[in-house]
């Protein structure tokens, strides 16, 4: 029995959408096979009924077949699918599906690495996300291809690590200025570049995105499974599918080169405003590539947790136009340019937590030039990918089951003593774990309960002396603007323990990367500094 070609209405109630589960149930054993399931020789040649799209990006005149993930499939069709073929129907899916567009770049990429053994039969999977900066065919507002150049670049590089089982997420920032050597890449033209050493994302402008992918891989040693390239208008369209993203800023920011215009506090952004906020680059942070990605990562969290939130993933109205965003906006290799295939990592993702999914930047240092170089702990970074082993150890934990984020080297104290004498020596005890006593005073009246309090500003480093005295709660006071910790002893006093702060999450809110790699995690909503 095959499914009638139902007119889509996605404008229908609860109701509704419970009648399309409950079809969907009763129908999904005889879903067509295009939908099902597509074999691996089905992504080789184009569909007569829905034809791959070719990408205007780089016409590459070969068609190998990229190796497809080994992941398992799910058994049920994703929410994504039920929601389209119970109650859009035929007509909504052929729209998706003809929307995908493929490039096939494995003739480009040259030997490539070897899976780590014991990840060769996981479903652990690596994609390489490239964002192009491409004015031509992108419309107006994006700044004229005779201005900017007609070679589009890739100022944003992300590797995706999903996790065997795919309950972790790990996305590392390459940044645009790393200082390394580009192998000889061949071109769409059949013409081959020599080696040189140059900034990063001048081999996607030279040699399109199989130059990037084969970049990537040669200085790492981590396969690449899947490739993905968006454009500006791509950007645009699935932040406004979701109905905007919020994002936070401690001051004003006025822009007059991408016309950005933002309060302090919190903002809805839509697509064309967001934008502007990821690419602005001098007016926010120290004006640096590094605090760009900052801002980058905080904004894909908040992105990632606006589609995670039922307001997108259960309203079809939203879920369609998120999808038909995504699929007619973004370039993929052959095997990932499935619908089949991209309902499948999604529905793997669907227990994915916000706090499981962690961004962090590769660990690099300026080399004085403008200019960043990749430090040892890179190699550290890669090794673990490879492996499929966290990356990093997270360190302390807070009350809260986040990682610390502030070194007790930098920690100041206020100790407050409401102990009694014989309690005195506590500030010698934080002090000999590295915390800074700016001062020690005493109360007239004993408390029983040792308690700490900080402003808005010195959060942080209170979550870190509340994990060394185990306590689970911090009082906040708005009024106060320094950063120190008020530490109030109270006759329950126990000693602190050591704590752990991972340099990978060492000044979460830090506008640069030089010295530690600093990272957040995906439920990170803090401010970002300005």
């Amino acid at each position: 029995m095959r499914l009638s070609a139902a007119r889509a209405d996605m404008a229908f109630s609860q109701q509704t959408l419970g009648k399309a589960l409950h079809t969907c149930r009763n129908r999904c054993s005889r879903v067509p096979a295009f939908v099902s399931s597509v074999s691996a020789s089905e992504h080789l040649r184009p569909s007569r009924r829905f034809p791959v799209k070719r990408s205007p990006l780089h016409d590459y005149p070969w068609s190998m077949h990229l190796p497809r993930s080994r992941g398992g499939r799910a058994g049920l069709v994703g929410l994504a699918v039920v929601v389209l073929i119970a109650g859009a129907g035929f007509v909504a899916v052929r729209k998706l599906s003809g929307n995908i567009t493929a490039i096939d770049l494995t003739k480009g990429l040259g030997k490539r690495p070897t899976k780590a053994a014991q990840v060769v039969d996981t479903d652990a999977m690596n994609i390489l996300v490239m964002g192009s900066d491409a004015r031509a065919g992108q419309g107006a507002g994006f700044g004229k291809a005779s201005v900017y150049g007609s070679s589009a670049r890739s100022d944003t590089t992300l590797l995706v690590h999903l996790y065997k089982g795919h309950q972790q997420a790990l996305v590392v920032s390459i940044p645009r200025d790393s200082l390394v050597t580009i192998p000889a890449c061949l071109r769409a033209d059949g013409s081959s570049t020599a080696p040189w050493t140059t900034k990063i994302n001048a081999a996607f402008s030279e040699a399109g995105p199989a130059c990037t992918i084969k970049t990537v891989e040669q200085l790492t040693g981590v396969f690449i499974d899947h490739y993905v390239v968006v454009d500006f208008r791509g950007f645009q369209k699935m932040v406004d599918a979701v109905g905007g993203v919020q994002v936070c800023l401690t001051k004003a920011v006025q822009d007059s080169k991408s016309h950005l215009d933002l309060p302090a506090g919190t903002s809805l952004l839509d697509g064309k405003t967001a934008l502007a906020f990821v690419r602005t680059r001098y007016s926010m942070g120290d004006g640096s590539d590094t605090a760009r990605i900052r801002r980058q990562q905080g904004f894909i969290a908040a992105l990632t947790r606006k589609v995670k939130s039922a307001g997108v993933l259960l309203n079809p109205v939203k879920l369609f136009n998120l999808l038909d965003a995504a699929t007619s906006s973004l370039t993929m290799d052959p095997a990932f340019a499935s619908l089949t295939e991209l309902q499948s990592v999604a529905l793997s993702l669907r227990s994915l937590k916000a706090k499981d999914l962690r961004f962090v930047t590769v660990p690099a240092s300026p080399d004085g030039s403008g200019n960043v170089v990749w430090t040892s702990r890179a190699t550290e970074l890669w090794t673990a990918i490879k492996n499929d082993t966290v990356w990093p150890e997270p360190g302390t934990l807070g009350f809260d089951g986040k990682p610390l984020t502030v070194d007790p080297s930098a920690v100041s104290i206020d100790v407050v003593n409401g102990g009694g004498a014989a309690l005195v020596g506590a500030s010698d005890s934080m002090t000999a774990l590295g915390y800074s006593v700016h001062s020690k005073t005493d109360t007239k009246t004993p408390l029983a309960t040792t308690s700490i309090t900080a402003g808005p500003n010195g959060l942080e480093s209170a979550r870190t002396v509340a994990a060394a005295l185990g306590i689970s709660n911090i009082t906040v006071d708005s009024a106060t603007v320094s950063s120190r910790v008020t530490l109030t002893i109270g006759r329950n006093w126990t000693d602190p323990k050591a704590v752990v702060v991972n340099p990978v999450f060492k000044d979460a809110n830090s506008t640069s990367i030089y010295g530690p790699s600093a990272g957040i995690t995906g439920d990170n909503n803090a401010c970002t500094r300005v």
